[in-house]
């Protein structure tokens, strides 16, 4: 077997070909991969982002990615066609572990050969160059492998970010499953810049908090939510004891009102007026409904879907959601 982790040499080498790192089309998952057989491209790239996964762990940063090789900003690289003879034979769930375990030898056999791998600082463009981050789409959309329900119209996703580009992987199996992903996926959605604040006022004092973004993440927000509250005195200084009402209408905007009394129907009212409106060109809409989120992070639904088709508040949750708001 070649050498797990050499060094590179400084020879010109000719530019590699391109797509090793995309996300393959359903149809082509299982496709031999040119670069690293006797793997398909679902595998060969699943087994890329493993690699990648485990030198971030330990705290090595990647510089450079190859069809056959990865390499760190301290200069050494992982030989991926080393690790493929390593576990090509095993089933895909079986290839985790071993992949993990290879890497992290290869990280200690390198430090002790007289050179010293630091632990690179974390950069600006770490979410970028992780490509991993949480998602969250309009449920119905994608097959229950690709990520847990987060109520009945939203579901949680793993996205792989590659050029500023967001791919949603539909089989998480080869990652481990969402629980295999999902802290380094919530790691990335915190690396993303932070949203532009809006406050929008309705009667009766209810204050709705819109989230805007750059990018067109603004969902995946939804999961790091409490800590971008913690960053906005309005919406911190009454406490979230009674949660929030969330709406995520598109993929750059995100609506949050802290329960804390009598604007409850009037922020219910208006959230879902804004959710439920036309979307600006070229948005893909997420979903129109308005959810309850439980100080624990739990989704609930505040609204349904009437007789015509278009969402419509469920005064059954909203009636609850006022009488607890009196009692605290």
């Amino acid at each position: 077997m070649p050498p797990l982790f050499r060094r590179r040499t400084p020879a010109p080498v000719a530019p590699p070909a391109t797509g090793y790192l995309d996300l393959p089309p359903d149809g082509a998952r299982h496709d031999p991969d040119p670069w690293l057989p006797p793997l398909s491209r679902g595998e060969a790239l699943a087994v890329r982002v493993l690699v990648t996964s485990r030198l971030r762990s330990l705290g090595q940063d990647t510089a450079q990615h190859a069809p056959d090789a990865v390499t760190t900003r301290a200069g050494a690289t992982v030989d991926l066609r080393a690790v493929v003879a390593a576990v090509h034979a095993l089933p895909p769930a079986a290839r985790v572990d071993v992949v993990e375990r290879l890497v992290t030898a290869a990280v200690a056999g390198f430090a002790t050969d007289g050179q010293h791998v630091p632990a690179a600082p974390a950069s600006p463009l770490a979410a970028v160059e992780r490509r991993l981050v949480a998602g969250v789409v309009r449920a119905g959309v994608l097959a229950p492998a690709a990520g847990p329900a987060m109520g009945p119209h939203l579901q949680a996703c793993a996205l792989l970010v590659v050029d500023g580009e967001a791919r949603v992987v539909t089989d998480l199996g080869p990652h481990g499953g969402w629980d295999g992903v999902h802290a380094e996926a919530v790691a990335g959605v915190r690396l993303l810049d932070p949203p532009q604040h809006h406050v929008v006022g309705y009667r009766g004092g209810a204050d709705v908090h819109v989230l805007t973004t750059a990018d067109p993440l603004a969902p995946s927000r939804l999961h790091v939510l409490d800590d971008l509250l913690d960053r906005l005195p309005h919406a911190a200084a009454g406490g979230r004891a009674l949660g929030t009402l969330v709406a995520v209408p598109h993929g750059h905007a995100l609506a949050v009102h802290v329960v804390t009394g009598g604007g409850i129907l009037a922020a219910a009212r208006g959230m879902l007026d804004w959710a439920a409106r036309a979307r600006p060109d070229g948005l893909v809409p997420t979903s129109p409904h308005v959810h309850h989120r439980g100080p624990d992070g739990a989704l609930r639904a505040v609204t349904e879907v009437g007789p015509t088709g278009a969402p419509r508040l469920r005064h059954d949750v909203l009636a609850d959601l006022v009488a607890g708001a009196q009692e605290h």
